[in-house]
């Protein structure tokens, strides 16, 4: 497992932005100058201490199967190994002059950048997902279609990057509409159905438990685009809460959703 999570952290692009690296890194070495002074005994403790720690933070992931991965939800793995991985820091700052010690904040800057710029990232994230939930209400295509094609023009402002999952698609329509009796597929996500059994996503958790497979769907295509900026004003207003519009047209495809696993929705 440690060599999974190596391997993990090596394959994947990790983004780190500069001014908040160097703001961090200032801030860091301001904050520790002079604190920990070199002390091989202590830092054997801490070490110790630090280590036997964070195998009891991690053994329960490893013991059913997962490691704590940096990418994603799998990053709720690592939850339990902040408490030691300060201390073996702390260790191993005892353990260097001044001049090394700097390599060491050098990580943790950038470690501390990388954990914000995520933060922001699940921010911005949620703040798209709550306009999108109130967009929908204002949408008749929508409110009248059960099978909701997403084409997000907007994928830079969804934490990771990533592609909406098809349940938080359907989360998005149950919340906005206050029911349970459609589905939302990103228009990426239409090879899903040649893979997935019909069963397996209509269920209560995934938001689609009043969703009829077998009656004709009517469909909608919704493109989401970002507003663009108009001034400076609202440039930084967008670094907060961007805006969005949707952009409806409705699909003439009348075929039942376990149809379509046969013969998945082709965008023309």
């Amino acid at each position: 497992m440690p060599v999974l999570q190596t391997l993990n952290l090596l394959d994947e692009s990790i983004h780190i932005n500069i001014v908040l690296f160097v703001i961090l890194f200032l801030v860091t070495v301001y904050l520790l100058r002079n604190k920990l002074k070199f002390n091989i005994p202590v830092a054997t403790i801490y070490l110790k201490y630090g280590a036997i720690i964070s195998l009891l933070g991690v053994f329960p992931y490893w013991l059913l199967g997962n490691y704590p991965a940096f990418i994603n939800w799998a990053s709720r793995h690592q939850l339990l190994l902040p408490l030691g991985t300060s201390i073996i820091i702390i260790g191993l700052a005892s353990l260097m002059n001044s001049q090394k010690r700097k390599l060491l904040l050098i990580i943790i800057s950038i470690s501390l950048s990388m954990n914000l710029s995520y933060y922001y990232q699940l921010y911005i994230d949620w703040m798209k997902q709550k306009e999108l939930i109130a967009l929908y209400k204002n949408e008749p295509l929508i409110k009248k279609s059960k099978l909701i094609l997403f084409k997000d023009n907007t994928i830079n402002k969804n934490a990771f990057e990533r592609n909406y999952a098809f349940y938080e698609w359907s989360g998005q329509l149950k919340y906005s509409l206050n029911d349970d009796s459609r589905i939302g597929l990103s228009i990426q996500d239409t090879n899903l159905l040649k893979t997935t059994k019909p069963e397996k996503l209509i269920i209560a958790n995934y938001n689609v438990q009043n969703f009829d497979a077998n009656k004709p769907l009517k469909s909608v295509l919704v493109n989401i685009y970002e507003i663009k900026a108009e001034n400076i004003q609202d440039r930084l207003r967008q670094l907060i809460h961007p805006r969005y519009i949707l952009k409806t047209e409705a699909i003439d495809y009348q075929a039942n959703f376990l149809d379509i696993f046969q013969t998945p929705f082709q965008q023309k």
